[in-house]
Parts: C-alpha cells; sequence; structure tokens
C-alpha cells in the first residue's frame, strides 16, 4: 500500500498539528535523596500533675526542668513520639515563660520527628501566641512554614510567610526562604502574578548571594526553585489548544518553550538531599508532558474528515505523532518512584507519583492500540507524516 498520497491528502486536515511541533527534551533523572522520618506517633500516656512535678503512665517524673532534660536526651536517641510524651508534660510541670516555650519548640520538633506534622503545627503556633515575644518565635514561624507545605495548607502559608518577611531580623538565607513559601503559597491559590513577583525576589537574592550555584542545595533553595518551577508551569498550562489557536504551531511551540523552562526549574529542585523535594518536583516534570498530551488529544478532528477510514489514519498518526510525551513522562514517573523505594520516603507526592505512572502506562497502552487500528507499519505512517511535513513547510 502506497500511503504517503493519502497521508498527503487526509493529513494536511491536521495543519500545523503535525507539522513543525517537535517535542521538549527528555527529562533528566532523579538524584539520590536522603532518609525517610521516624515511625507514626501513638496515643499520648495518661499523667498525674501536682504544682511541681509530673508523673505520666509511662514512668516519667519531676520537675519541669528534669522533664525537659529528659526529653531532650530522647531525642538524642530518636525517640521522637516518646520525646514528644514528656514535653507535653513539661507544659503541665508548672515551667516558667523560657522553659514552656523552649517545651513547645523541642515539642514541634519531635512531633515532626515522628511525622504526626499537624501536632506539631499546634505546638508551633501555640508558642508563636502566647510568647510572641521570645526568641523562638521566628525558627517556630519558619517550622511552621515546612510543616504548612507538607500538610498542603496554603492559605496558613501565605498568612505565615508574609508575618515572616514583616520581622526586620530576617537573614538572607530566612528572607528566601519566606519569599519562596509567599510565592508558593499563592501559586496554589492562583494567584499566579504576586506568586511570580515572589520567586523572582527570592531568586534575586539566591543570584546577589551565590544561594544554590551548584552542588547540594539548602531547603531554601530547592523551595525557590519549585516555586518558579510552579509559576512556569502554570503559565504555560494556560496555553491551550481548544478552542483552536490562530497557529497551532505556533501555540504549541510556546507551550514546549514554558513546558521546559519550568522542567529547569524543577530540576534545579532536585539538587537537594532532602526526598520530599526531589519527590515533588520529579512527579511534576512528569505531569508536565502528561498534561500537554492530555490537552493535544483534546482537539478536535477536522470536519472534513468523514469516512471511518479516515477518521482512523488521522487518528493514529495524531497517536503516534504525540506519543512520545507519554513515554518521556512515564520515564520521570517511573525515576521518581524508584528513587522514593530506594530511599524509604513515604508522601503524598510519592504515591501520586504511583498513581500517574500507571495512568500513563494505560495511555501508551491505549495510544498503540489505536496507532495499530490503521493497519500499516509505524515505519509506514511516519513516513507519510514527514511527507506531509515536509508538504506543509513549503507551504509555509
Amino acid at each position: 500500500m502506497n500511503l504517503a498520497p493519502r497521508l498527503l491528502l487526509i493529513l494536511p486536515l491536521l495543519g500545523s498539528l503535525v507539522a513543525g511541533c517537535a517535542t521538549p527534551t527528555a527529562p533528566p533523572a532523579v538524584p539520590a535523596a536522603g532518609a525517610p522520618g521516624a515511625a507514626a506517633p501513638g496515643k499520648a500516656p495518661a499523667e498525674i500533675k501536682t504544682q511541681t512535678s509530673v508523673v505520666s503512665a509511662q514512668g516519667h517524673e519531676g520537675t519541669a526542668d528534669e522533664l525537659f532534660a529528659q526529653g531532650k536526651q530522647l531525642m538524642m536517641q530518636e525517640k521522637f513520639k516518646e520525646a514528644a510524651e514528656v514535653f507535653d508534660l513539661v507544659l503541665r510541670g508548672d515551667p516558667d515563660p523560657k522553659l514552656a516555650a523552649m517545651a513547645l519548640m523541642q515539642g514541634g520538633l519531635a512531633r515532626e520527628g515522628a511525622v504526626d506534622r499537624a501536632e506539631a503545627l499546634v505546638r508551633y503556633q501555640n508558642l508563636v501566641k502566647s510568647f510572641p515575644q521570645d526568641d523562638l518565635v521566628k525558627p517556630a514561624l519558619l517550622r511552621q512554614g515546612r510543616v504548612l507545605i507538607q500538610l498542603e495548607r496554603w492559605a496558613e502559608l501565605t498568612s505565615a510567610a508574609e508575618g515572616l518577611l514583616a520581622r526586620p531580623d530576617l537573614t538572607i538565607s530566612e528572607q528566601i526562604e519566606s519569599l519562596g513559601n509567599r510565592a508558593l503559597g499563592l501559586i496554589e491559590r492562583n494567584e499566579l502574578e504576586q506568586a511570580t513577583l515572589s520567586a523572582s525576589r527570592a531568586r534575586t537574592l539566591m543570584e546577589k548571594h551565590h544561594v544554590g550555584e551548584s552542588g547540594r542545595i539548602p531547603h531554601e533553595a530547592a523551595l525557590t526553585f519549585f516555586a518558579q518551577g510552579e509559576t512556569r508551569r502554570v503559565k504555560s498550562e494556560q496555553i491551550r489548544f481548544e478552542p483552536a489557536p490562530p497557529s497551532f504551531a505556533t501555540a504549541f511551540e510556546e507551550r514546549a518553550a514554558g513546558l521546559l523552562e519550568a522542567q529547569s526549574a524543577y530540576t534545579d529542585a532536585m539538587r537537594t538531599t532532602d526526598p520530599f523535594w526531589a519527590t515533588w518536583a520529579g512527579f511534576r516534570v512528569g505531569q508536565l508532558y502528561q498534561q500537554l498530551h492530555r490537552d493535544v488529544m483534546a482537539v478536535k478532528p477536522p470536519e472534513k474528515i468523514s469516512t471511518e477510514k479516515d477518521r482512523k489514519l488521522y487518528e493514529g498518526a495524531v497517536q503516534l505523532r504525540y506519543r512520545i510525551l507519554l513515554q518521556k513522562g512515564l520515564k520521570m514517573m517511573q525515576s521518581t518512584v524508584k528513587m522514593n523505594e530506594r530511599v524509604g520516603e513515604t508522601n503524598a507526592w510519592g504515591q501520586r507519583a504511583r498513581e500517574a505512572m500507571a495512568q500513563l502506562e494505560q495511555a501508551i497502552e491505549g495510544a498503540n492500540a489505536v496507532i495499530k487500528q490503521v493497519g500499516v507499519p509505524e515505519e509506514t505512517l511516519k513516513a507519510g507524516m514527514d511527507a506531509m511535513a515536509k508538504e506543509q513547510a513549503k507551504k509555509n
């Protein structure tokens, strides 16, 4: 079967949908990341309180000072759940304000170590509210931001970041982190313009002070790179193909350029040792390709295609052209899942990567089935598409 003449008749109806639309380059591999968190928390034990000491059902006993020392020792032993319970007992032992603030801070850190982030947040919030003049307020606010990101509580993240930015005593790294937090909170609330401004301010500080330029990067740099990736992702995904743009080729090229810019920022975020950021960034890169494929495949076939044979030919050509997006997305999701398994990390984004991986595998199977229905080898179909692209280029 000489397929090229028929393709030259049918596939020009694709217009620039097929011509001149180079796909983005393959995503990078996710780097190795750090160790996972501790075990999940249990229920706090019952306790009996007196004015000067606290006795718990597990035998912890002493004055507030003594209990605080016990909690610190347990923290050093990485017994986070038990340490958290002891720091709670300190607060019931009539401590002075400074010790109470310290117990709240250490209790929050212990809860984080026990992967009980919601309770950690409560302790940081209580510290800020109850002891607003204490030196620990600033670090408590910073810890709030990190916990709120994990909990995906974006409105609270924005408020906490703005509270920090109002302080005159922030270091450069703290300013960068606060701006990154604000950008991330705003983008998740679909406030693109303000989010872009905050991310740009954070990047300016990073460049001025040479933060995150090479090697493994600190938390605030990973956060800022990721937030910048988010702003670029959202901006690029505002370019849609339905309703049809004046020029599909131009719109696709702009969308692909935005994808690559977002991918670049996410890749920078992956240079952290924190598996949370590496996982989320890896998921986002895979999602970029997955979403682009969805949007391209949403384009309606030309009205001039009337026969079943021509419809199958059209659909097969489109699936063959853009299947590579699914393959690139799947490769990144697989890398992300493997990284999670290697470090033993458990977070929401790792699970979402597994779900997306299954979706992409299913989509590739579906694309292959459509291509097969055309009834000709893929090489023949591709040759016809290339001939059509050359013909379209001559017209342009």
